[in-house]
């Protein structure tokens, strides 16, 4: 039942890996930057929309370890990420 279901940490790890390498949605919702700011390298004025890739940071090789393109769920069980729940 849902018990099983809610503290199985490996499905929970799974399904995040899943979405994180196949997002659901590749744009964040764009926010409007109130001042200048300086992303990438490049200068944003303030007023501009900003969305972010999400496909791109999902996989950014700064932000992941090297096997950032294979599909590998055991990420979100290793402590430097945190375990994961169910937030229901």
């Amino acid at each position: 039942g849902y018990s099983a279901l809610k503290d199985n940490a490996m499905l929970t790890a799974s399904i995040r890996e899943s979405g994180r390498i196949r997002p659901g949605v590749m744009l964040t919702i764009p926010e409007i930057s109130h001042k200048e700011i300086v992303l990438g390298g490049y200068k944003i004025p303030g007023g501009t929309l900003v969305s972010l890739d999400v496909a791109k940071y999902n996989s950014h090789k700064d932000l992941w370890d090297e096997s950032n393109t294979e599909y590998n769920p055991q990420v979100f069980l290793d402590e430097k990420i945190g375990k994961t729940k169910f937030h229901m």
